[in-house]
């Protein structure tokens, strides 16, 4: 099997190509660079930043170079006895007029040979079973019409529908990217066709998959994909591990893309003996004690209920057409589901048989007790949800149980989206008791682990996956390495952290304006210019323009004074003059600050 030794990122875009990455691979030599490792090449949506919004696995992204540039480069990195990983994301492709399996769909409905590749629900009576285009006014909406059938497939909508209905599987909550049955035999060969092509012509000696827990059945996934790429190729999955939980041994992959790695080694150089009091001087700041456990609840909650609203309605009426056949329908048995989605206490389960196996019942038991006990009325609902995977299935015929199996299968897919979306997008925004581990793959509530622990994981990891990437910063991570070290020193001086940032409270009392920013919002603040603040004697350069753009995504991720959807301009601006104002030399705050 190849073994990457060592791999430098690359993201690949329009000022990022190929023939840029030709002229620095001696440099890459030099570092002991062993093995480039790519992000997404193949033909993208146009303007392309991250190479993840696919139009077309057939060809290389125009943007970047062309396939007789990547031939080239590769015989030059076997002369350098370097190789090369290659990211391929076979979750979803750009919602984009670009994307012609798509167009065809669109155009023809089921009678496209595409009909099958997107995860479309065709029995869905929105729109009368028409697709959803929630792109009014973009170019695609101008293709189609340009078309303008007598009889459409497809209806133009506002984007916002889809926060409350929606008949298509997208990636998270984004619009734009429309996700594939992958699982389907026909769908997997014609995506990976030339992907396989090029691993043959020794291009490509390993891969990382994206986001696997938005697959159908990742088990049978990688076991396609290592069936395809042989044995010799190194295979490595982006999974986000969940406190305590481990890889699926039974996965054909050499490991994972490193999370869990950049959150042992961010525990490992935080003071876990100042945990509590940092928790308790955040707690008394914000006046708010509630659990970090109860706030991820909440958070999935209104992630759910505000803006995945079809994803669940589609759940719900998939089990209510295919197994309430002999049950009595309950009134509350769609929030059942959902609160078994907001529940899951990892990203996602991976049972790909009924009845589930002990441990995994065991785990979804326990889903349902708290729901139980957090709302008691929803006890005859979770009831049935019981009788329906764990009763039935015990005895079930094979079709029962195929059915049962493909209901648990589908609220796996969205289990994951929510807490990504609950917890990476909207929790690690609001929750700022130490921001360095509110990061990806770490959690919020987390404070440092002993010398000894960290020796531990890496015993059990060097035993378990000793090809598995070891990562410090991905192009998922919320904040740098540098960042993340000078985060971490904090820890280490909490008597002189907690007196400063009182005394700046003191200091900048007078600077809000209209309540912008709040307390919680002014903590980030400060502890994000002590990350991100540039060192003495370096340029400034545009840092208050990007802390700026910084704050803005922020507040918006956080949701709770601004969000996307409908942004709170006064508030935003508000809390950007607030920053202005400490960034201002002349001020008070400047001479404590950079002391």
């Amino acid at each position: 099997m190849y073994n990457p030794v060592s791999t430098y990122r690359l993201q690949f875009h329009k000022d990022f190509t190929f023939d840029r990455l030709g002229k620095i691979i001696p440099y890459l030599q030099e570092l002991g660079i062993v093995t480039i490792y790519a992000s997404p090449i193949l033909q993208a949506a146009p303007g392309s930043t991250h190479g993840y919004n696919g139009t077309s696995p057939d060809t290389i992204n125009r943007e970047i170079g062309t396939e007789d540039e990547l031939k080239s480069i590769s015989k030059t990195l076997h002369e350098y006895s370097m190789g090369w990983i290659q990211d391929i994301a076979p979750n979803h492709m750009a919602y984009h007029k670009e994307n012609e399996w798509l167009v065809d769909v669109l155009l023809n409905g089921k009678d496209s040979p595409y009909a099958d590749f997107f995860d479309i629900v065709w029995d869905s009576p929105l729109y009368d079973g028409r697709i959803m285009v929630p792109f009014e006014g973009s170019e695609l909406e101008s293709l189609l019409r340009e078309k303008d059938p007598a009889e459409t497939h497809y209806k133009i909508c506002h984007w916002q529908e889809t926060e409350r209905q929606i008949n298509y599987r997208r990636f998270f909550t984004v619009n734009d990217l429309i996700c594939l049955n992958i699982h389907y035999q026909n769908v997997f060969e014609a995506y990976h066709r030339y992907v396989k092509l090029l691993q043959e012509e020794g291009i490509f000696q390993g891969f990382r998959i994206d986001h696997i827990d938005g697959l159908y059945d990742p088990s049978a996934y990688l076991e396609n994909i290592r069936q395809l790429a042989g044995d010799d190729c190194f295979i490595v999955v982006e999974k986000i591990l969940g406190r305590g939980e481990k890889l699926p041994v039974n996965w054909p992959v050499q490991g994972n893309t490193g999370y869990d790695f950049l959150s042992l080694v961010n525990n490992l150089f935080t003071n876990n003996a100042n945990a509590d009091a940092f928790r308790e001087f955040y707690e008394r700041l914000i006046e708010d004690k509630r659990s970090v456990e109860d706030q991820i609840t909440e958070k999935k909650a209104n992630i759910l209920y505000h803006h995945m609203q079809g994803e669940l309605e589609n759940l719900y009426r998939l089990l209510k057409n295919s197994l309430l056949d002999d049950e009595p329908e309950d009134a509350h048995l769609k929030e059942a589901i959902g609160e078994l989605l907001i529940h899951c206490p990892v990203y996602r389960f991976y049972g790909n048989s009924m009845p589930l196996q002990k441990e995994e019942r065991a785990a979804v038991s326990s889903i349902f007790q708290a729901i139980t006990k957090s709302k008691e009325y929803l006890k005859p609902a979770v009831s049935l949800l019981q009788r329906i995977l764990f009763n039935k299935t015990e005895n079930g015929d094979e079709a029962y149980n195929r059915k049962a199996l493909h209901f648990y299968r589908r609220c796996m897919q969205f289990s994951g989206p929510l807490m990504a979306k609950g917890v990476e997008d909207t929790l690690m925004y609001t929750y700022n008791s130490f921001i360095g581990h509110n990061e990806v793959g770490d959690a919020p509530d987390s404070f440092g682990t002993s010398v000894q622990g960290f020796h531990d994981a890496m015993q059990e990891r060097l035993k378990i996956a000793p090809f598995s990437m070891n990562a410090t910063a991905t192009h998922d991570t919320k904040r740098g390495e540098d960042v993340r070290a000078r985060l971490n020193v904090l820890t280490d001086l909490k008597e002189e952290w907690f007196q400063a940032v009182e005394s700046w409270y003191q200091l900048n009392a007078n600077l809000p304006a209209q309540g912008a920013p709040d307390r919680n919002d002014e903590y980030l603040i400060y502890q994000s210019l002590i990350g991100h603040y540039p060192m003495p004697q370096q340029e400034t350069g545009d840092f208050e323009e990007r802390f700026h753009q910084f704050l803005t995504k922020a507040l918006r991720e956080a949701k709770r004074k601004s969000n996307w959807s409908e942004p709170d301009e006064a508030y935003e601006k508000a809390t950007r003059d607030f920053v202005s104002s400490l960034l201002n030399k002349k001020k008070p705050f400047w001479k404590s600050f950079t002391a």
